[in-house]
């Protein structure tokens, strides 16, 4: 439960009361003094964490968090200097549905680690935040700390007004892939390490369900990390297909189905379109060779100069928006940008 430094949330009569109101992850362990307090007041020693909750009048408001993932946890945290990560301007806790935070976690006077605070508001979008907390102590247990970010705990509590929320807490590995400029000196070894992590993944039985390139962050020595695996799915991949930089696009029917790997290798500008779109219709690239060749695809009906005046602009804005595209990602034929 959340206890606001104010003092205006209601105390429970019992810690065994809250306990049995809250949500608890699957195959979440429960102390055996949880199964024996129903007639008693003898309640486990439960994990808490303090966050200041940072107001318009630059003062905070400090709440007390509940840890929910694992019962067995017994430990006092503080959550110190947090700073909204999405934009600089305070927010109200009515107002968020989803607010991330950069901080520092402690025990006591000692400094833990640098985390990640993601908050939720309401139970709707706390659904959301228990899955991700699952995912990442389930299937991602072995990977934490080498491919994704240390789990430090769900934790979760009532609002002013009495509505739940609550704090996924990870560990702090670095700024976004597009935020590190320095991605571009070593062009395509960078992106072999942030596949060989997304293969990782997969065989962990996970695919990772809203992938871009804002959830690959760099540690300070150079290695990625994924995160964000609110929208994450149990997998099974069969992928097999070795990664060749800059060879074209596979077709579907080429290697076994996995649509997310094929996505996420477009989404690193690993392979070269096959296509390219011209009068509104997807034509093979082979055609782009020149205006002439493409024009010939369009319909006798047309004028030829116009066909052929449409097929270069085609072909300039296919270019224009592949350098582009390369240029951003910091990989454009293994060089910077």
């Amino acid at each position: 439960m959340f206890q606001a430094a104010t003092g205006h949330l209601r105390h429970m009569t019992t810690r065994t009361s809250y306990i049995r109101s809250v949500w608890v992850l699957p195959s979440s362990p429960l102390p055996a003094s949880y199964h024996s307090s129903a007639h008693t007041n003898i309640t486990p020693a439960m994990s808490t964490v303090v966050f200041p909750w940072p107001r318009p009048d630059k003062t905070r408001a400090n709440y007390t968090l509940t840890r929910v993932d694992d019962l067995t946890a017994q430990d006092s945290l503080v959550i110190r200097d947090p700073v909204l990560m999405q934009n600089n301007r305070t927010i109200f806790i009515q107002e968020i549905h989803k607010a991330v935070f950069r901080a520092t976690l402690h025990r006591g006077n000692k400094r833990v680690a640098d985390v990640v605070c993601k908050f939720t508001y309401g139970k709707r979008t706390l659904e959301r935040l228990r899955h991700e907390a699952a995912i990442y102590r389930d299937q991602l247990k072995d990977l934490q700390g080498k491919i994704v970010p240390k789990l430090y705990g769900l934790y979760e509590g009532e609002m002013d007004d009495e509505e739940l929320s609550g704090c996924l807490i990870t560990q702090y590995c670095g700024k976004p892939r597009t935020q590190c400029h320095s991605v571009g000196r070593r062009g395509n070894q960078s992106t072999s390490s942030v596949l060989l992590a997304l293969l990782k993944i997969h065989k962990a039985g996970v695919q990772h369900g809203d992938f871009f390139e804002d959830n690959v962050v760099y540690t300070p020595k150079g290695h990625p990390r994924i995160v964000d695996f609110g929208g994450a799915e149990a997998h099974t991949c069969d992928w097999t297909m070795q990664s060749v930089f800059h060879s074209q696009d596979p077709h579907p029917t080429d290697f076994p189905a996995c649509k997310e790997l094929d996505n996420n290798w477009n989404e690193l500008a690993v392979w070269t379109p096959r296509d390219i779109m011209y009068l509104h219709i997807v034509r093979p690239l082979e055609y782009a060779e020149s205006a002439e060749k493409l024009a010939s695809l369009a319909p006798e009906t047309m004028n030829p100069n116009e066909a052929l005046s449409l097929a270069e602009c085609a072909i300039d804005e296919f270019y224009k928006q592949w350098d582009a595209r390369n240029r951003e990602r910091y990989i454009y034929l293994g060089r910077g940008p």
